[in-house]
Formats: structure tokens, C-alpha cells, sequence
């Protein structure tokens, strides 16, 4: 009996050891200055880092765009985990992309790499119908809490697929609608319904690869899609 307990209190730890070490590495990597980006802001941006690092299988030389960036935090992060890509960060105002602030996530994720990151910060300007990138030269698009604020759906859907290499990635990740017509608490903007989502996407020739739980924000469900260009 008293064997069984050993093991049974082995067998925890064991469980609980990886999780709990995981846990505190994304409470550092979020612990970031606040002249970068505001507490309530980096608590929302954690539930997408997670997921979307799980399924980030990229190579060395692989270039990534992450369309309506910001300050290119969320690409400063995940590139801390992947040596030698090129994240192309897109904005549709310039004001959005401050250097000074994506200077300061670069170091922030560098000290805590503990060496300088191998990848490359590349800010590019777009419009909301417009993705200033050649046909077929990105192997992944990241779209954060992005979708919800396009004015022209189709337009960029379109630009999304012209520019994605053959079997690339599309990570989407988005609040999902309670009902048809609901609005986003913080920006106000329309939200989509799962199915609805997932047939835009579809309708432009993108494959659902995986459709994963991201966790709960004001009261509603967050996911994290992954489509494929075929």
C-alpha cells in the first residue's frame, strides 16, 4: 500500500513538473515593460501565444508576415523559440509599428532567450484591401485578433491567398461570436461565428487543418484556427 502511494505521488509530479515549468516560462514571457504594451493588453495576447507556438513548425529561412502586427511583440516572442526567420510586419498605419517599443520587445526577448534573436523584424505598410508582398513568398500568415477589424473581407482574403506558398500556413486567431450580430466588448467591431469564419476561409481556398481552443475572454469563447492554401 504504502509503495502504491509512492508511485502514485511520483507519477504527479512527474505530470504536474512540465505543466507547472511552462506555466512560469509564459508568465516571464509576458512580464515585459509596460511602456511596451499595457498588462490587460499582454494578458488577452497570452491565450493565443500558446497554441499557436504549439503548432509553429518552421525551419530556419522560413519567412512569416503578421498582418496588423502592432509593435511586432507577438512576432518578437514566438521568434525566441525559432532561429533565422524573417517576419514581415504588417501594418495599414505606420504609427502602429513604433520602432522605439519593437526595439525594446527585440531586447526584452533576447535577454530572456539569454543570446540575441537569429530572426529579422521587417515592418511593411499595406492598406485594408492590400499586402505588400510578391506572389507566393511566405511560408506562414499570423492573423491575432485581426480578422474582426478588416473592413474589406474578401479583398484581403484574396491577398492573403495570393501571397502564401503552396501548402502553407494561415494561423488564425479570434473571438468567437455568442450569436449572429454580436460586437466586440473592447474595440466594438462585428464578430464572426465559428461556421462562418470557417467558410470564409474556405470559400477562398483554404483548408481547416486544425480548429483548437484558445481559452475564454469577455465571456466568449477564443480559438485558434490553422488553415492550409491548396
Amino acid at each position: 500500500m504504502l509503495k502504491d502511494s509512492r508511485m502514485h505521488k511520483l507519477l504527479v509530479i512527474l505530470i504536474l513538473c512540465p505543466i507547472q515549468l511552462l506555466s512560469a516560462q509564459n508568465e516571464r514571457l509576458f512580464n515585459v515593460d509596460n511602456r511596451l504594451f499595457p498588462p490587460r493588453f499582454l494578458q488577452k495576447k497570452r491565450l493565443g501565444f500558446t497554441p499557436v507556438l504549439k503548432h509553429a513548425n518552421w525551419q530556419a529561412g522560413d519567412t512569416i508576415v503578421d498582418i496588423g502586427a502592432g509593435n511586432g511583440w507577438f512576432s518578437c516572442a514566438l521568434a525566441m523559440h525559432h532561429d533565422s526567420l524573417t517576419f514581415y510586419l504588417e501594418e495599414i498605419d505606420s504609427a502602429a509599428n513604433n520602432l522605439e517599443r519593437r526595439t525594446l520587445a527585440i531586447r526584452h526577448y533576447s535577454k530572456l532567450k539569454g543570446s540575441s534573436l537569429t530572426s529579422q523584424f521587417i515592418p511593411i505598410l499595406g492598406t485594408d484591401a492590400q499586402i505588400p508582398l510578391p506572389d507566393q513568398s511566405v511560408h506562414a500568415i499570423l492573423l491575432i485578433d485581426t480578422y474582426h477589424h478588416f473592413s474589406k473581407k474578401t479583398e484581403m482574403l484574396q491577398e492573403m491567398h495570393r501571397i502564401l506558398k503552396k501548402e502553407g500556413k494561415l494561423f488564425v486567431v479570434e473571438l468567437i461570436a455568442r450569436k449572429e450580430g454580436d460586437i466586440h466588448p473592447g474595440c466594438r467591431s462585428r464578430l464572426w461565428q465559428e461556421n462562418t469564419l470557417v467558410n470564409d476561409f474556405g470559400s477562398h481556398l483554404f483548408d481547416l487543418s486544425a480548429n483548437v481552443t484558445s481559452g475564454r475572454e469577455y465571456r466568449r469563447k477564443k480559438r485558434l484556427f490553422i488553415f492550409t492554401k491548396h
